[in-house]
């Protein structure tokens, strides 16, 4: 809590926050949902999400942060749920992310899906992760080889050439930085980003208080084969006088994250 020194108490608060942020969820009634930093998946985000026809895989951090404090609620790491009314599992992988010298601390989750209410079936592989922190060159030379492996792994699993793709994240990187470009000059599937297809990324998708100062930048995307899928529409970012002076996590906005929304249908 002391990261967020403009947060009152309550947009804090783990026992009103977490309400919030299902509404904040269950909104935009998606048909899949990719997390990160979750640290309630088994006592909270399944048993919910399972209760409304969800399936839901949970990768933790190898080394999380959390258990450094006294109270905590286990590892934080990757969740990716989706919708049993309009899907069925085919594959599921989940891996720790390596960068050339052996294995990192982030991870992602890897699903291939067929859909059941298309009349005729279609497949679909989402991809959720969350990619090293900090803003130093060091740490990003680790997100670009990260981003490298994590797209490498994924062509092992999966055929670019006739299965479409979703990569869903905290990517921790600016989009003028060599981690976006590996995914945006990607040419097996073909990525683009569903926020940058209205002329640019959002000016932010995180905002917050420091101790030592603000922190605001454009690091979360969504990826997809614009060979296979359409973007149709997408869910705007809010303003900072819309979320207000205090940043985030605020009353309405319970993530330090905003939420990225996008509907997609098969060319």
């Amino acid at each position: 809590n002391e990261n967020f020194i403009k947060c009152p108490q309550t947009a804090l608060a783990w026992s009103s926050r977490k309400h919030s942020l299902m509404q904040e969820i269950l909104r935009s009634k998606a048909d899949i949902i990719c997390l990160e930093e979750v640290d309630h998946y088994s006592d909270f985000f399944q048993p919910i999400l399972t209760s409304l026809d969800y399936i839901g895989f949970f990768v933790p951090k190898p080394d999380s942060p959390c258990l450094l404090y006294d109270e905590n609620n286990g590892p934080d790491g990757c969740a990716l749920f989706f919708s049993a009314k309009k899907f069925s599992l085919i594959l599921h992988d989940q891996f720790i992310l390596r960068k050339n010298d052996g294995d990192t601390n982030q991870v992602a989750i890897v699903i291939l899906l067929e859909t059941t209410f298309l009349p005729e079936s279609k497949k679909i592989c989402i991809v959720c992760t969350h990619l090293k922190s900090h803003s130093s060159e060091w740490c990003e030379n680790i997100r670009k080889e990260q981003s490298a492996f994590l797209l490498n792994k994924v062509g092992q699993l999966i055929n670019f050439e006739y299965i479409p793709i979703i990569i869903c994240g905290d990517f921790n990187t600016d989009p003028n930085t060599p981690t976006y470009t590996n995914f945006a000059n990607f040419q097996p599937c073909h990525l683009k980003s569903a926020y940058a297809l209205n002329g640019e990324e959002p000016k932010f998708t995180t905002w917050k208080f420091r101790p030592k100062c603000q922190v605001c930048h454009t690091i979360d995307y969504i990826w997809f084969s614009d060979k296979f899928l359409k973007r149709v529409q997408f869910l705007a970012i809010p303003t900072m006088s819309e979320i207000g002076p205090n940043a985030l996590p605020a009353e309405h906005y319970p993530s330090d994250h905003m939420s990225l929304v996008a509907e997609f249908k098969y060319n």
